[in-house]
């Protein structure tokens, strides 16, 4: 049975996530100029969840997740990651972007050393820890290769290291495989889940595809447009352990058939 969700405390643990009535106005030259984004937005993520957040284009899912990030300020409201007020960017807070944003005069090991050194790891422990990093997602292999050399899934693999590396509390994920082939991008999906299982790090993963955030989520947040609200938060009863199996059940295609009819209603 899909169900709504009612807003779970998740305050004061280490990683949650809250947004409490957050409003977004981007202006122009003049006064006049203004363009609501987002509108009294609310929600609350418990930490270790996976969360994923579908609407149209515009309905502003990326300004809501920048906004988590601290790359923007709201305009009104507030949103606290594990009890503390977003203010600014911090590395508790990593970023993952469709763009791979790799520095590309360095090898991936050494791509995911740089997130290490910023934690302040020793030089001499950098090596072994990437290496244990790239190997949780697959890339141990090409580990001295540089980014030019890589498919565009084998790039990501190494964002999503490297993100991982930084100790993120919570991971913000803005369309990360929209740019990959269906075959990568399913792996990737699948590797997503097994290290979300492993690691047990809050991630919000912002998509267009239904399918994509039914596979990924434990709740798929729906928003609309013109400004950007959200107007359902629905649950997805799949547990954890899934594989790409689960989209032949029927289970899956009932949480599908909810979040798309939501989708349609909006668009109408």
């Amino acid at each position: 049975m899909v169900d709504e969700v009612k807003g779970a405390d998740a305050s004061g643990l280490l990683g949650s996530i809250q947004v409490d009535r957050v409003s977004l106005i981007y202006r122009g030259g003049g006064r006049s100029s203004q363009w609501p984004v987002l509108s009294d937005v609310s929600l609350d993520i418990a930490a270790g969840a996976f969360v994923c957040i579908v609407g149209p284009s515009g309905c502003g899912k990326t300004s809501l997740l920048h906004c988590m990030a601290g790359l923007l300020a709201p305009s009104s409201g507030s949103i606290r990651v594990s009890g503390g007020v977003v203010r600014g960017v911090s590395r508790a807070r990593g970023l993952v972007f469709q763009q791979f944003a790799l520095f590309p005069w360095l090898s991936a090991v050494k791509n995911v050393e740089f997130a290490l050194a910023m934690r302040g790891i020793q030089r001499h422990e950098r090596r072994s820890v990437a290496m244990e990093y790239l190997e949780l997602v697959g890339m141990s292999d090409a580990a001295d290769v540089l980014p030019k050399a890589l498919s565009g899934g084998m790039k990501q693999r190494v964002a999503l290291a490297r993100a991982y590396a930084a100790a993120p509390e919570v991971l913000l994920m803005d369309e990360p495989f929209g740019s990959l082939d269906a075959q990568t991008r399913r792996r990737l999906q699948v590797d997503l889940l097994r290290s979300w299982e492993r690691e047990g790090r809050t991630i919000v993963f912002v998509t267009h595809d239904v399918e994509e955030a039914v596979l990924l989520g434990e709740r798929v947040v729906v928003m609309k447009t013109a400004p950007g609200e959200i107007i359902r938060d629905i649950a997805i009863p799949l547990g954890r352990g899934r594989e790409l199996g689960s989209l032949d059940t029927s289970e899956f295609r009932q949480c599908k058939g909810v979040v798309s009819e939501a989708l349609s209603r909006e668009r109408a």
